[in-house]
């Protein structure tokens, strides 16, 4: 069942190590459209020598939510922090996990 049938919030964020500027993978349109997800960030995460890449996501099925979001490089990695700001408080909720590194 998608998120938005079920009128459920979701927002899921970290590093999915697939490069969403690659949008005509398989793998990033079976987020979008199958699970009715969008990804807030839109600019590359992930900078070395050699590529840009953006592996560093917030997905959400509601983003007028947030009021803003996007990526800070503090120097200590190649990888980009993302961020969101909500509109309003947000009523914290009970945390599922639904994916787990082995």
């Amino acid at each position: 069942m998608r998120a938005t049938q079920a009128k459920q919030t979701v927002t899921a964020t970290g590093d999915l190590n697939l490069d969403r500027m690659n949008s005509n993978r398989r793998e990033c349109k079976i987020l979008e459209e199958a699970y009715g997800l969008e990804c807030l960030i839109k600019d590359h995460t992930c900078i070395t020598n050699s590529s840009q890449t953006l592996i560093d996501v917030i997905l959400t099925n509601k983003p007028d939510l947030l009021e803003q979001s996007g990526v800070i490089f503090p120097d200590i990695s190649d990888h980009g922090l993302v961020y969101g700001f909500t509109k309003e408080k947000v009523h914290q909720l009970q945390r599922k996990l639904l994916f787990s590194e082995v």
